[in-house]
């Protein structure tokens, strides 16, 4: 029978059964078979209102309140709520999926950055690239990077509860006036005080500065550097990214040039051997655009430490070459019917893979030709692998000859579900289009397995 939930502190009940589904439940995908979920009868379809009495707004909360031996659900399923439970056994999964993890929809920007690359496109791209979440949910969940200027007293009270750690913070300055004009807000927070309110919780941060050519370089880099090293070990690693620009940005703003490449590496590795002799690591991290635009070498693997932020684009380029000097002395000619192979990449990248690509010819005996491909979409200034589209890497590779059996693709130009470019493309579709079979992949080790 429909029953009213039943309240618990950081949560709340609904006084009387609504008629309709609550509009901040979680939509269940699937429940895996034999979990605690399925025992306790939750189905595909159902809506998860609460778990022990508090109720979810993402699946966060979920986790948080069924940390318990026994674990109570209220769902809403054909227009009534429903409290289903079962005894949770030590260190089992829920076994629930969700059709999204934020039950009470995402928590949007409310900064005006000049440099914001989501107000950089143009129209017609894939949905999901015009969101602009500022969200600290996804910042723990996913390891994407939020400002902290949308949080509310609710939201520090449930940082504390949940000690949600870790959190990725873009702080671009600590010179709160630079960080505001970057921000485009006079009132942002002072970021230094939200930090260290955040460590005071138990929270680690791993902080980035997305430098903008004289607005936070320089003197300002030099300074934010050294407020957070003052934070270590509560701030855990600082990236340091260059701008990036499209050809519809702001005509105030340009990227770094090779000699402010060099300047800012400079720094960061002066910066490194004084926390290296301080605390025994190098605490900032220079992403690989920087190398590659100086045209310096990626420094060693130990340079970086943990590799806290390689999914800010800091120490890929390293890793790739790492993985490469494992594989290679392995690869020998296929025994059947080689392919013709034609790998895709930006024109940054290209200047790296190529040697890498020649001496995988010679080993496998396999002919392997490069496309580095120019950004038409986006605008010569975007020069990375993730940003290219489809329409301009079937340009490429036409204007090269075509021909290949087998085109390498790199997965960073997909989706996290590899499905979509950011053009919107499938890759059924780019294999139509290239008349060959296409592949996604990460390394040379994944497009040596293709030769198996």
């Amino acid at each position: 029978m429909p029953i009213q939930p039943r309240p618990r502190a950081g949560g709340s009940a609904m006084k009387t059964p609504p008629q309709t589904a609550p509009e901040a439940c979680g939509k269940i995908t699937g429940v895996a078979a034999g979990s605690l979920a399925a025992r306790a009868g939750l189905r595909a379809g159902d809506c998860l209102v609460e778990v022990n009495g508090l109720r979810v707004r993402d699946v966060i909360d979920v986790q948080y309140a069924a940390a318990e031996e026994w674990v109570e659900f209220v769902v809403w399923r054909d227009g009534r709520l429903l409290r289903k439970e079962a005894e949770r056994r030590y260190g089992e999964e829920i076994g629930l999926s969700f059709a999204d993890d934020l039950f009470d929809g995402l928590r949007q920007c409310n900064n005006h950055c000049p440099f914001c690359f989501v107000k950089q496109l143009p129209a017609g791209l894939r949905p999901s690239l015009y969101i602009q979440d500022d969200d600290y949910r996804l910042s723990f969940l996913q390891g994407s990077f939020v400002t902290l200027t949308n949080l509310t007293e609710e939201d520090w009270e449930r940082l504390e509860e949940q000690r949600l750690s870790p959190l990725y913070v873009s702080v671009h300055a600590t010179q709160e006036e630079a960080r505001r004009r970057l921000l485009g807000r006079r009132d942002a927070p002072p970021i230094m005080a939200q930090l260290r309110r955040l460590i005071e919780l138990d929270i680690t941060v791993h902080t980035q500065i997305v430098v903008v050519p004289g607005v936070n370089d320089g003197d300002v880099l030099a300074q934010s550097l050294e407020d957070l090293a003052g934070l270590y070990p509560g701030a855990a690693s600082i990236g340091v990214v260059p701008v990036g620009l499209t050809r519809f940005s702001r005509p105030a703003l340009r990227r770094p040039t090779a000699e402010e490449a060099a300047a800012v590496l400079e720094l960061v590795e002066r910066f490194q051997a004084l926390c290296r002799r301080r605390y025994g690591v190098n605490l900032a991290y220079a992403s690989d655009e920087w190398y590659l635009m100086a045209g310096r070498d990626i420094p060693p693997a130990a340079a970086y430490d943990d590799f806290p932020q390689v999914e800010n684009g800091i120490g890929l380029v390293r890793l790739f070459l790492d993985d490469w000097a494992e594989v290679r002395d392995a690869l020998h000619p296929p025994a059947g019917t080689a392919p013709v192979i034609s790998c895709v990449t930006g024109r940054l990248f290209a200047p790296v893979l190529a040697p890498v690509l020649e001496e995988f010819a010679r080993r496998t005996a396999v002919p392997v030709r490069l496309i580095a491909v120019e950004n038409g979409l986006l605008g010569e200034a975007v020069t990375v692998a993730g940003l290219l589209s489809g329409a301009d890497v079937v340009r490429a590779y036409r204007a090269a000859g075509g021909g290949a059996t087998l085109v390498a693709l790199p997965r960073r130009m997909f989706d996290a579900q590899g499905a979509y470019t950011i053009d919107d493309w499938t890759p059924a579709r780019l294999a139509q289009e290239l008349e060959a079979e296409v592949c996604m992949v990460d390394s040379m080790r994944e497009l040596a397995e293709r030769l198996r």
